[in-house]
């Protein structure tokens, strides 16, 4: 055991090292109950103290050589000696001792304690055993331990116990204080967690009291309207009552006058009876019909719309629910600028021609995309993708292997372009230095159609797997977070996706030519409609489909619908699936729609079947004009 002593004002305060700490001697005082060596940082036990008698007393002591009392500086591992430099020569000049291990006293090694061993009381333990890693005496070793690999149990023992330091002050210094900080911020998280549960309960009770306060005031008013129902008909009862009150006083005078009239059966009191008679109002037999009152319909009291007035407690993934906030904060914000256009805009009268556009570089039009820079995107049948400005110029040309996918690309409200690749079972995005890094990998199902919300950046997803189709949504960096492929009752919602796009509303519309029906979702995924054609056309095969600024869906009656009167025109629907009218009619225009997409100044494009020239519309104005 090392001893070290340091002055802490007039008191000596005798200490030793827990850690058997190499310079314990060179200490700092944190407080009364607190020494730490400042080297290994150990914790030191106080022993005692002393109040200091003199000046010369006080100062810190050091370790002293076993021989004399100089500085010890050295240590002799061998022989467990405290030595001096003067001494350490000495020592080893000495012939038995030269072969002694002499370190510096913050390198030696402590002595090994005594200790018996547990099989043989009568040895001591001083070996090692590698191979079973215990402790053992040298009869050990001559009989369980035969052949074992042993080692000095001085230097394990010091290695071990070097190692234990090293591991206890990593906790102490490191863990320890982590942990304590850990802990401190989880009471405070838990206090704070209390005060908003507790908010809650207050918010809920507050909704309680108000609809409580409603139901009370609405029971008032209708016992206010009660009570002037009441006074008017109990005083038309109180009016009748008086009234067959009369009645009976005079029947039952001329019963009297009729009962002395035959007693004395005089014919001037005939007369004068039948006269009295005859000036009675009435003598048929009075109306007893109960008056008419008022009755009370009870309200059906459903537990959902309570809900409503009420509110709804629930708990949602920490994620999803910032993700909603920012969704929120985007919605309020697109709402904001759209409240300026929509009360201006509505559906013209009938639909006029701006120009025609040709596409470079593609045989016919088979999916449009428009860009805010007032730029198009289009594509054909054979893989091309093409980038031209509104005059028909080309910027870019782009090949993919999408040769059989419709509307496989999209343009982001940041104007890049995104395209799927179902061979490669990935989402591409076309860099400004024509570089397509990938954006997302879909795993084993292959994506198609693909369409980039104007609302929120989300990137929404057709796919199929073994004949199954979904949608999944996406965000703009391509994390996934939703999968739109069942109903409410587990059945599949689609049989095809050949095209998808999102209404204003935040609905999910999908143009699925297989079932020849336009599939319509919330943005919950919760099934909204379904729109298969007006009832006034035949046939109905929906192909390319977009949305406009006033929640109209237009969706083209497109190839599979070849035998229709409309094949080749634009469904115009309302937000609710509701059929508006026909656009860009074959019978009207000669034209054959076959690919669709609205720009940004609200004009309408349309591809046609065969070929790359594009037509634009104007069908939207402004109101004051």
């Amino acid at each position: 055991m090392d001893w070290c002593t340091m002055t802490y004002f007039k008191a000596f305060l005798f200490i030793t090292c827990n850690s058997e700490c190499t310079i314990c001697f060179q200490v700092e005082f944190h407080c009364p109950t607190g020494i730490y060596c400042t080297v290994c940082r150990f914790r030191l036990i106080l022993l005692s103290a002393i109040m200091s008698q003199s000046e010369e007393d006080r100062g810190q002591h050091y370790i002293e050589c076993a021989t004399c009392t100089n500085y010890s500086k050295f240590y002799c591992n061998t022989c467990h000696l405290r030595l001096c430099e003067q001494h350490r020569d000495i020592h080893l000049e000495e012939e038995d001792n030269r072969k002694h291990e002499v370190v510096l006293y913050q390198e030696r090694m402590l002595e090994l304690p005594t200790e018996k061993c547990r099989i043989h009381p009568t040895r001591v333990i001083d070996l090692y055993c590698s191979k079973c890693k215990v402790p053992i005496c040298s009869k050990c070793f001559t009989t369980d331990h035969k052949g074992h690999q042993v080692l000095d149990l001085e230097v394990v023992y010091n290695n071990s116990l070097r190692q234990c330091q090293k591991e206890v002050v990593n906790i102490q210094d490191i863990l320890l204080p982590q942990y304590v900080e850990n802990l401190k911020s989880q009471r405070e998280k838990i206090e704070s967690a209390k005060k908003k549960l507790e908010k809650i309960r207050l918010s809920m009770k507050k909704s309680a009291d108000e609809i409580k306060a409603a139901v009370d005031i609405l029971l008032a008013e209708n016992n206010s309207e009660l009570d002037v129902m009441e006074k008017l008909i109990l005083n038309e009862m109180n009016n009748k009552e008086h009234e067959t009150e009369d009645y009976v006083s005079l029947l039952q005078e001329v019963i009297k006058m009729y009962e002395g009239v035959t007693s004395t059966r005089k014919a001037t009191e005939i007369f004068t009876l039948s006269k009295e008679i005859a000036s009675i109002p009435s003598l048929k037999i009075p109306d007893l019909s109960e008056a008419v009152l008022p009755e009370f319909t009870m309200g059906t009291i459903e537990k959902q719309e309570i809900e409503k007035q009420f509110g709804k407690l629930s708990q949602r993934d920490p994620k999803e629910q910032k993700r909603e906030e920012k969704e929120m904060v985007q919605t309020t914000r697109l709402s904001v600028s759209k409240s300026a256009e929509r009360p201006n805009m509505k559906l013209s009268f009938s639909i006029m021609k701006l120009k025609e556009v040709k596409l470079p570089k593609l045989g016919h039009v088979q999916h449009l995309s428009s860009l805010p820079s007032e730029e198009v995107c289009a594509s054909d049948m054979k893989g091309n993708l093409v980038l031209s400005d509104l005059r028909g110029n080309l910027l870019h040309k782009i090949f993919t292997d999408m040769s059989t996918t419709l509307g496989y690309h999209t343009v982001t409200r940041k104007g890049e372009l995104v395209y799927t690749s179902d061979k490669n079972k990935a989402v591409y995005r076309v860099a400004r230095n024509m570089t397509f890094p990938t954006l997302i990998t879909t795993g084993d199902w292959e994506p198609g159609a693909i369409y980039s919300s104007r609302i929120n950046g989300d990137l929404l997803v057709g796919m199929t797997r073994n004949k199954e189709w979904k949608v999944t949504r996406y965000s703009k960096e391509g994390e996934k977070f939703q999968d739109i492929q069942r109903d409410d009752k587990g059945r599949g919602l689609y049989r095809s996706i050949s095209f998808i796009t999102e209404n204003t509303n935040g609905d999910v519309c999908v143009s699925d030519y297989a079932a020849s029906k336009v599939v319509v979702v919330t943005r919950s995924g919760q099934y909204r409609f379904s729109y298969s054609g007006h009832k006034s056309q035949d046939g109905f095969s929906p192909y390319a489909i977009c949305t406009d600024i006033l929640g109209h869906i237009l969706v083209c009656n497109g190839y599979f619908a070849l035998l229709s009167d409309n094949y080749g025109s634009v469904h115009l629907l309302n937000e609710d699936g509701q059929f508006l009218k026909l656009l860009c009619a074959p019978d009207q225009y000669q034209l054959e729609a076959h690919a669709v997409c609205v720009d940004y100044q609200h004009n309408l494009w349309v591809g046609h079947r065969g070929s790359a020239i594009v037509t634009v519309y104007s069908y939207l104005q402004n109101e004051d004009n």
